[in-house]
């Protein structure tokens, strides 16, 4: 193993020791709390077209407790929002396999959005004046690469959904695979784009906003 690979993987591994700490500062805690109740909300408010089929929104949670306190923090999120929204507004029979899922989605928004640089907003550029003095000004800039992080978390986010929930909607209703297969596949790719999308502008205005001031 080479040096920079040997780097990789520390840094990797701690990603998730730092995510632990998060737990030993009160105010991560409450913030943490606040999310999950969000994550309960966005469960109890989620559209079920029947009983295989749901438009929601709690990835949203998930993803900003992944940005804000990492992949572990993260599958508490996604662990205990699911059960309580599931007992909050309960739908069809409660499986212990679509909670692992959302406890996975989180694992993947912590370790795509922890500890991330902070996109960039602006650019300065050399603007020369009228009398011939150089100064430099801020200047909108699009952070492309930021936009690619968000569309590979919420693509892998999506194959999650698709290839788990189809085997737990498998196990759970004797149906073949297939079944609901195309059906998943459906569903997720014609929310992808808004996940997408809501994402990425609530990302920013989290950004923007320096959330990360309120957390220890």
């Amino acid at each position: 193993m080479d040096k920079k690979e040997g780097k990789r993987q520390y840094r990797f591994l701690k990603l998730f020791g730092d995510s632990v700490k998060e737990f030993t500062h009160l105010e991560n805690i409450l913030i943490l709390a606040m999310i999950t109740a969000l994550y309960v909300v966005l469960k109890v408010f989620a559209a079920n077209l029947d009983i295989s089929s749901r438009v929601s929104f709690t990835i949203m949670a998930t993803t900003v407790a992944g940005m804000l306190f990492g992949p572990i923090p993260a599958m508490l999120v996604g662990t205990i929002g699911d059960i309580l929204g599931f007992f909050m507004k309960p739908s069809g029979t409660f499986f212990p396999g679509f909670t692992l899922t959302e406890a996975i989605k989180g694992l993947v928004c912590g370790i795509m959005l922890y500890k991330m640089r902070k996109p960039y907003f602006f650019r300065i550029e050399a603007v020369k004046s009228e009398d011939g003095n150089m100064s430099e000004r801020k200047m909108p800039r699009f952070d492309y690469i930021f936009l690619i992080r968000v569309i590979v978390m919420m693509v892998i986010v999506a194959v999650i959904n698709v290839l788990l929930n189809t085997y737990w909607l498998h196990i759970l209703y004797g149906k073949a695979y297939t079944v609901y297969l195309a059906k998943r596949i459906t569903e997720n790719s014609i929310q992808l784009p808004a996940n997408i999308i809501l994402a990425y502008f609530l990302l920013i205005g989290l950004y923007k906003a320096n959330i990360h001031r309120f957390k220890k």
